[in-house]
């Protein structure tokens, strides 16, 4: 049945099967990649490490691309997109991705290494970078909530 507040998406019990059975299949390949892709990148970053390439990682970077190429192919959460219900968890630009985490983190253990002190102010520092992260995730979450 059609709902005009679902931009006339028509869903059944078929549809949600489908989808249901998708995501399992997706969810398989997904892992199997990752099983196949964990070995692949440690050798690739080796043999770029150990090569003395420059510029170095080619070989990993190009692991890293295949990963990427398969992950748009998987397309691993599709349906969300043919959702009939409103997306509460909607991507945006200011969602915290764990990238951000890694490089709050990355940037205080290197200001601290260069000023020559990882010690007390290391971890200050460090408790700092990840208050703001959380307290931008909470506002996000928040935001949504009320949205609802």
């Amino acid at each position: 049945m059609k709902d005009p507040k679902n931009n006339g998406i028509e869903h059944s019990r078929t549809d949600l099967a489908r989808d249901a059975l998708l995501l399992q299949g997706k969810l398989l390949i997904d892992g199997l990649r990752d099983l196949v892709l964990v070995p692949i990148s440690i050798i690739a970053a080796l043999i770029d490490l150990l090569s003395g390439e420059q510029p170095a990682g080619r070989r990993f970077y190009n692991v890293v691309q295949l990963g990427r190429r398969s992950e748009h192919w998987i397309n691993l959460f599709g349906a969300a997109e043919r959702s009939p219900h409103e997306n509460r968890w909607d991507h945006n630009e200011t969602t915290v991705k764990l990238d951000d985490l890694v490089d709050q983190v990355e940037k205080v253990v290197r200001d601290q290494y260069t000023e020559g002190g990882v010690s007390g102010s290391a971890k200050r520092a460090l408790n700092k970078a990840l208050d703001v992260l959380h307290e931008n995730a909470g506002r996000k979450n928040k935001e949504e909530a009320d949205n609802d």
